[in-house]
């Protein structure tokens, strides 16, 4: 589970992230990024983002390239890398 839902009701987020990796959507308005973001509005909020370097579906370097966006500079995002 990549992106988390915020706060109550996780369940939904869960199973809504599932059917848009099957599908290959994302059924969040305004996409995934956008829910990061949003995610990161929540007060007293922090988001660790745990990649498994052996990750054969997503690569490593597209994890990076998204926490190292712009948009989160300013925003309390960690990201750890794990053999």
């Amino acid at each position: 589970f990549q992106w988390p839902a915020i706060g109550l009701g996780w369940e939904s987020g869960l199973l809504a992230f599932t059917r848009s990796r099957i599908a290959s959507i994302c059924s969040y308005s305004g996409g995934e990024l956008k829910l990061l973001q949003d995610v990161l509005k929540q007060r007293n909020t922090s988001v660790i983002i745990i990649h498994g370097e052996r990750d054969r579906i997503v690569p490593l370097s597209m994890t990076r390239k998204i926490v190292n966006l712009d948009v989160f500079k300013d925003e309390d995002v960690a990201f750890i890398s794990m053999p």
